[in-house]
């Protein structure tokens, strides 16, 4: 993140065996576009990894006035 975006910080919530949520708490200018551009970077960097199946959905918003943005990723 930090190499795209500065400042940023993201940090590993809850992990499991097929899911990950991960939540960005520091960032510039939030925007909706941006927030769904991290999301798809997820899922394609889960593919090319070899994942399958990965979805990522955003919980919480910053771009929408929460505290921060919130990924819930899971793959099968």
């Amino acid at each position: 993140m930090p190499t795209y975006y500065q400042p940023s910080a993201m940090q590993v919530v809850e992990k499991g065996d097929k899911t990950i949520r991960l939540r960005i708490t520091e960032f510039e200018t939030p925007h909706t576009i941006v927030e769904h551009r991290i999301k798809g970077w997820m899922e394609r960097a889960l593919e090319i990894s070899g994942v399958k199946s990965p979805r990522a959905t955003i919980g919480l918003s910053m771009a929408s006035g929460a505290h921060h943005t919130e990924y819930q990723i899971t793959w099968s």
